[in-house]
């Protein structure tokens, strides 16, 4: 047999029955075979050792896009990330107008002294409503432009200039949600061309729990001259004595549509 094969190599490998020996010397044939075999040996070693390398090159040029898409991945994240901060971070659109009550108090502080003291200083508590529902801003605007304007009047929104449908409006804005006023528009006063600051003032209250202009019954005699008489005779009910007010019986703010046959306050 002149060699064989290695099946786990692939390869010609040589036994020493392959070489034909003439005392201490290698005939020309067999050393023809060696060197055959060794050139066989190196061919099979350098294409192994072409194809890992190739493998490597090709897993590499494979590995650089991804590696890329990965480190752009964390970079849109950032940026969408920084987006988001920044859009939290900046005010929702509108609120940059509301300056506060503190604010106004700087050129206006004897208004405010005395409104701190009323019902409606509780708006600056009201976290749920926002700043167009708390303090000065809750009734007369956002003052921003105003102040910006160096007191510009015609910036906010001022009531003594503003007709009794505008001004009822605007307090029902808030006194409307739930309240026992939600049906003045439907009430004898409303229809009647009476507006809220007919007998309510934020400001200039005389009876602070309720704001009115005059205490009962003096503010109701102010329109209801008749019923003024009514109590000046002998039988009456104890109003002018302080025993019975107007509102016992009477709601000045309307009532639902099924009760408004009457201004009377029928117990249910």
């Amino acid at each position: 047999m002149m060699g064989s094969v290695d099946r786990n190599r692939g390869l010609l490998t040589m036994g020493p029955q392959d070489f034909q020996s003439t005392g201490n010397s290698i005939s020309p044939s067999s050393l023809g075979k060696l060197r055959a075999a060794m050139e066989t040996r190196s061919m099979h070693a350098n294409l192994k050792t072409a194809g890992m390398f190739l493998t490597f090159a090709l897993g590499l040029l494979a590995a650089v896009p991804l590696a890329s898409s990965q480190a752009a991945q964390p970079a849109v994240g950032q940026s969408a990330q920084s987006s988001g901060t920044s859009a939290a971070s900046a005010p929702p659109a509108g609120l940059s107008n509301f300056v506060g009550a503190e604010t106004c108090k700087t050129c206006h502080e004897e208004i405010y002294n005395d409104w701190e003291k009323s019902p409606h200083w509780k708006t600056t508590l009201d976290t749920k409503g926002g700043p167009s529902k708390q303090g000065c801003e809750g009734c007369h605007g956002p003052g921003a432009d105003h102040v910006a304007g160096g007191g510009d009047k015609t910036k906010i929104f001022v009531f003594d200039e503003k007709s009794r449908q505008q001004t009822s409006a605007r307090c029902l804005s808030c006194h409307s949600e739930g309240r026992e006023q939600s049906h003045f528009a439907e009430s004898s006063h409303a229809s009647g061309d009476v507006g809220c600051l007919d007998c309510h003032s934020p400001h200039h209250a005389k009876e602070k729990q309720h704001l009115l202009v005059r205490s009962q019954p003096q503010l109701c005699y102010g329109c209801h001259t008749s019923a003024k008489a009514d109590f000046a005779k002998p039988y009456h009910h104890r109003v002018n004595e302080g025993l019975v007010q107007c509102v016992d019986c009477h709601n000045p703010h309307g009532y639902p549509a099924e009760r408004r046959c009457c201004l009377l306050q029928v117990p249910r």
